[in-house]
């Protein structure tokens, strides 16, 4: 074989292992940008559901509060002072239940 016939031939085989190597590189970018994209829906999901339970505990809270008003167990002013002060007035439904029966054990 002459000079040239063999760089040619280098030259084909280095372009048919670029050719492989590039499509590779592109299924890896596209599996990168396929998982990115689940990624964010599942992020989007997680969001979601924190929104879902924190709505959730915070008609809970004020369901509580609005039964201790309409029991007499506590005034609009001392929630308004509890609010301002940080302070859990309101003791959920059932909550000194349990505590009870976790002093007895």
């Amino acid at each position: 074989m002459d000079y040239y016939a063999e760089i040619e031939k280098r030259k084909k085989v280095s372009l048919g292992k670029i050719g492989e190597l590039a499509f590779e590189r592109y299924q890896h970018c596209k599996a990168v940008e396929q998982s990115e994209e689940r990624i964010y829906l599942i992020d989007t999901e997680i969001a979601r559901l924190e929104r879902a339970v924190f709505e959730a505990d915070q008609a809970q809270r004020l369901f509580s509060s609005y039964l201790a008003i309409k029991e007499g167990a506590v005034t609009l002013d001392q929630i308004k002072n509890a609010v301002q002060s940080g302070e859990n007035l309101v003791t959920p439904p059932g909550a000194v239940k349990e505590r009870s029966n976790e002093n007895v054990t």
